[in-house]
């Protein structure tokens, strides 16, 4: 005995695996599920009940390429507003999906309709990968990319922490854990707003609603995904994993981290929620902050989980050449297929 905390850590990590796996075996997936999806939302935090008038305006409108893009600036709840970026095809593809564009963590939500860090415009064939709000829009399908909080304009005002210049995600969930919330949840809430928005931005245009999202936003994607039914496809990019193989292995931003969750679930069993519905997971090979060796896990029990609803076929993983990056080259085609 080595007396060591690493060994103190890893034993409670092994217990709450042994205890979950037991609960699991005895009550069987489908009791298991019902219970996550209890207590999932209690773990995140509750928010307002009683939803404001979102009452939307636009802030600017261009016309971009083949699309216009809006600026749009509404209510989430009570004293809390927020922005997205509205992107509106010339021509709408055959069977039109509206989809729910989660930013990653940088610049805000300004990185996927393609704008440059100096705020220039990006020109049509831009090859970056974090455009993708913009690339779907270019193939004919509504969009929506909220600005999610501590991101862009929504960082903390009196940016309170040192070394908080790009974003103020600790400032933010440091002062929700002090309430018994989380960021985590926060972001959860305000992605399902967005939803509710969408029919009067779009005016029904678009019956079916997908959502696609990268690292931080891949982990907003996956949760709103688990717990909004209306999410009929989805798409997470860089971050689908374990909490042992990334968040409790390599140094990461405090919203990645929900009070209790090892006590429910691992990162893979979360994700599952989604299942039946269709899930497509990317990767880089080379991502250090979500490994890729731990990615193979996390599918091989997504695999399982969907092979309880004989929906195998709407499980589909991409590994492609790269970092922690966000790639496409698969996973948009299959987003917006019918």
């Amino acid at each position: 005995m080595d007396g060591h905390p690493d060994t103190f850590f890893a034993k409670i990590a092994h217990e709450l695996l042994e205890e979950r796996n037991n609960k699991l075996s005895a009550a069987g997936w489908h009791s298991y599920r019902t219970m996550l999806l209890r207590k999932l939302p209690q773990l995140l935090g509750k928010f307002s009940a009683q939803f404001p008038a979102m009452a939307p305006s636009t802030l600017e409108s261009v016309h971009i390429h083949s699309y216009t893009r809006k600026l749009i600036a509404y209510s989430t709840a009570e004293h809390l507003r927020a922005t997205a970026y509205l992107l509106l095809p010339d021509r709408l593809a055959p069977n039109p999906m509206a989809i729910l564009a989660l930013h990653g963590h940088g610049d805000g939500h300004k990185e996927v309709v393609g704008i440059s860090h100096e705020g220039a415009e990006q020109p049509a064939e831009a090859g970056d990968s974090r455009y993708f709000a913009h690339k779907l829009a270019m193939m004919g399908h509504i969009v929506i990319a909220p600005e999610m909080l501590g991101f862009g304009t929504r960082r903390w005002k009196e940016r309170a922490f040192a070394g908080e210049e790009r974003y103020s995600c600790y400032s933010l969930a440091t002062q929700l854990l002090l309430c018994g919330k989380t960021l985590a949840g926060l972001r959860v809430f305000e992605a399902r707003r967005a939803i509710d928005l969408l029919p009067e931005l779009t005016g029904g245009q678009a019956r079916r609603i997908g959502c696609v999202g990268f690292s931080g936003g891949g982990m907003i994607a996956a949760l709103v995904s688990a717990l909004d039914k209306r999410i009929c496809k989805t798409v997470i990019s860089g971050y689908t994993n374990t909490f042992q193989g990334s968040i409790m292995s390599v140094r990461h931003c405090l919203d990645n981290y929900i009070p209790g969750i090892l006590k429910l679930a691992e990162m893979p069993d979360i994700i599952g929620l989604i299942a039946p519905r269709p899930l497509f997971v990317e990767a880089g090979a080379n991502d250090p902050l979500f490994p890729v060796k731990h990615v193979r896990q996390a599918y091989s029990r997504l695999t399982e989980i969907y092979r309880h609803y004989h929906a195998e076929r709407q499980l589909a993983l991409d590994i492609f050449p790269g970092k922690h990056e966000f790639s496409g080259r698969r996973s948009l085609a299959w987003l917006v297929a019918d």
